[in-house]
């Protein structure tokens, strides 16, 4: 790489003596210049010595072949790096290769290197190595150490003829202990070469890769490093000869706000070699103006393709699914990247329409009314859950919801019978880790426009999944059958030939005549029943069996079989989840009956005042809570509510709820003669001082 100079005209006039500065030759300065010149020894190693290689292959024309890292190891524990250039004479070991910056490589910007230090870089991790120098049929053997007036020197330790090609190669030993240090920071290191190294010692490597959001002519945006622990990539870096320097807004001057948003990100920005200036460690960049001017002339460049390859994104999209997808991937990931997207969108006022709809969101909504005869079953096999959505029972404002993205996938029914059967036990294979997989039965039509409504997304048919294999008489367990019995309930029945294999259904753990749940009876287990398919959560001809644990383990695995209080539990979650304000609803009516419950006397309070709200102030809190509470009182709890009560279902977090419990306490400290009234009857005397003193407290 040419080094600049200084190539300012000096005027001098009137100067009485001139001297030069120097540098005295000493143990310390070249101490300064080899082991105190980097911060990370071990990557300056690893760096310099492979710059070295890869220039060697520039000036001997071979630019195309890779040169070879040995990474250390048990049987082997010493790193080298050998490459296959024009290699060196003895004159060339003995003069240029020891000093210290002499250099055959700074008349030229082919090379990356030019500053004569880095041959010298192995001095920072050890007091001694090796080079070996094949030049011309000679193979000349050269040991590099720390001398006892520490200064460095160089000694031949041997020549012989060789019919190797001509090339360098540098060794040191290599502390057990940093053996993985050097493997993960290779991976970094020369990751950008190209071609990449030869490594040998390391039998599983793996060069770090990169995950490219967005790019475009000399500008990468970086989604994260895939491989080992070396990040980095947390802010943006400039890219010239191979090599990654980070960059420093602090260093470049006064930015715009948005550019030093872009260098607090991982970006990459590729120059060529002399377009930056760099420090003599080559672990950073030299801030002078030309380098900052080429820096902010690429993030110039980038921000005016950057709409361009915003827009090229969603041109790819063959769908509007696709498209809510992509809006996705950008600005959707929860993170600082997706923030920062966002933020470069909005900066050059984007907008990105796909099939004449805009796309602004990755989540997609359509209301189950427009689709009465769909019923949708999700499989979420990672938590080996499965709910099913009936728009014929949902309520006018109950929504299928679900955000665009490849761990989608929706099933459509092309067999007679036996979808389900198939897709559960895929559902939770390999194949669907970490996705939500959607079955769609119903009308073709519906059907059809409701996957035009999410915008139409991929689709596969049931029977490219592989049927389960059932065997023609698989083991007999005894069980115990719900049955309906002639009265309105039900019974349990001994059912001594149920073939787990072949037949169907839900189970529960039946203990001392009864089902039990963690060994606890289930109370109201014929209330479940009646409500569950009430609600369609279950089927008149469903198969419900009582078993004892070693069957209920053994179903357990079988993917014909689920656990019913689990099933009935995670597809109420799933209602709650996709009904707004249902939450809120079954939250009040919840907490109502948690005071009215457990408040006796308060509440005969509250139905006693309830007659005397005309003698109250209206916005008194007394009157507030009595309002709340006999709103409350006229709801009624519907089946889902009873249901979810029944199976202690745990409510997600509601918002505008009314805490009775909490307002009513808060109530008793603004009229504590509340308290000493609530073990007592009254008349309707005391009922108007009652009246007086709430009036009174108000005021």
């Amino acid at each position: 790489m040419i080094i600049s100079g200084n190539s300012a005209e000096i005027h001098r006039n009137g100067l009485l003596r001139e001297n030069s500065f120097k540098i005295k030759a000493t143990g310390k300065a070249f101490q300064i210049l080899s082991d105190g010149l980097y911060a990370d020894k071990i990557k300056a190693v690893i760096r310099e010595l492979s710059c070295n290689a890869f220039d060697a292959h520039i000036a001997a024309g071979n630019a195309d072949q890779p040169f070879t890292v040995h990474l250390p190891n048990a049987l082997e524990p010493h790193f080298a790096v050998r490459d296959y250039g024009i290699g060196l004479n003895d004159e060339g070991v003995m003069h240029v290769y020891t000093t210290y910056f002499e250099s055959l490589k700074n008349d030229s910007n082919d090379f990356i290197g030019g500053l004569g230090l880095g041959s010298k870089s192995p001095f920072s991790y050890v007091d001694a190595f090796t080079v070996i120098s094949r030049f011309n049929g000679r193979k000349s053997s050269y040991t590099a150490f720390i001398g006892e007036d520490d200064m460095p020197k160089i000694a031949l330790l041997g020549e012989e003829d060789t019919t190797e090609g001509n090339g360098l190669e540098v060794s040191m030993p290599v502390r057990t202990a940093d053996f993985r240090e050097f493997e993960t920071k290779a991976r970094a290191v020369l990751s950008r070469f190209n071609p990449k190294p030869e490594i040998t010692g390391c039998a599983n490597f793996q060069f770090d890769v990169r995950d490219v959001i967005l790019e475009g002519n000399g500008w990468r945006l970086l989604n994260k490093v895939n491989t080992g622990y070396n990040r980095e990539h947390v802010a943006a870096v400039a890219v010239q000869g191979n090599i990654a320097y980070p960059l420093a807004s602090s260093s470049m001057g006064e930015l715009k706000r948005e550019y030093q948003t872009v260098l607090n990100h991982p970006f990459e920005f590729d120059f060529d070699i002399g377009e930056l200036e760099i420090a003599a460690s080559r672990e950073a960049l030299g801030y002078k103006k030309n380098t900052i001017a080429n820096l902010v002339k690429s993030i110039d460049a980038m921000y005016t393709e950057l709409p361009t390859k915003f827009q090229d994104r969603f041109k790819s999209a063959t769908t509007t699914w696709e498209a809510h997808r992509i809006w996705g991937d950008l600005f959707q990931q929860n993170n600082n990247l997706s923030y920062l997207l966002r933020e470069l969108a909005n900066n050059n006022k984007l907008s990105f329409k796909v099939g004449g709809r805009t796309i602004s969101t990755n989540v997609i909504e359509t209301k189950y009314e427009k689709f009465p005869s769909l019923v949708i079953t999700r499989f979420a096999g990672h938590y080996h859950s499965t709910s099913k959505y009936v728009a014929a029972v949902m309520n006018e404002h109950a929504k299928f919801t679900v955000q665009a993205s490849e761990n989608i996938e929706f099933f459509l029914n092309d067999l007679p019978r036996g979808a389900i059967v198939r897709l559960r036990p895929y559902s939770k294979s390999s194949a669907a880790t970490n996705k939500s997989v959607y079955f769609i039965e119903g009308d073709d039509a519906h059907v059809k426009a409701f996957l035009k409504v999410l915008g139409d997304p991929p689709t596969r048919n049931v029977s490219e999944l592989a049927a389960p294999v059932r065997a023609v008489s698989g083991p007999r367990v005894s069980v115990n059958l719900l049955t309906d019995n002639s009265w309105g309930g039900y019974s349990w029945t001994e059912h001594k030939d149920l073939d787990a294999d072949v037949d169907d259904g839900y189970y529960v753990h039946y203990l001392r005549g009864r089902p039990v749940q963690n060994e606890r009876p289930i109370e109201s287990f014929d209330e479940i029943i009646k409500q569950a398919r009430s609600l369609k959560l279950l089927k008149k001809k469903d198969m419900i069996v009582g078993v004892i644990a070693r069957v209920r383990d053994k179903l357990a695995k079988n993917d014909n079989w689920a656990d019913l209080t689990t099933h009935l539990t995670d597809t109420i979650k799933a209602k709650i989840a996709a009904t707004p304000g249902l939450a809120n609803d079954l939250a009040n009516v919840k907490l109502f009956h948690e005071f009215n419950n457990n408040n006796y006397y308060g509440r005969r309070i509250i139905d006693i005042m309830s007659g005397k709200l005309g003698s109250l102030n209206p916005k008194s809190p007394f009157v507030t809570f009595i309002n709340a509470f006999n709103a409350a009182k006229n709801v009624t709890s519907n089946e889902l509510q009873t249901l979810a009560t029944l199976l202690n279902v745990e409510l997600p977090s509601a918002t505008g709820v009314y805490e009775f419990n909490k307002e009513y306490a808060a109530m008793l400290i603004k009229y504590p003669l509340l308290s000493m009234l609530q073990s007592h009857n009254f008349s309707e005397k005391q009922m108007a001082h009652l009246i007086d003193y709430v009036n009174l407290m108000d005021k």
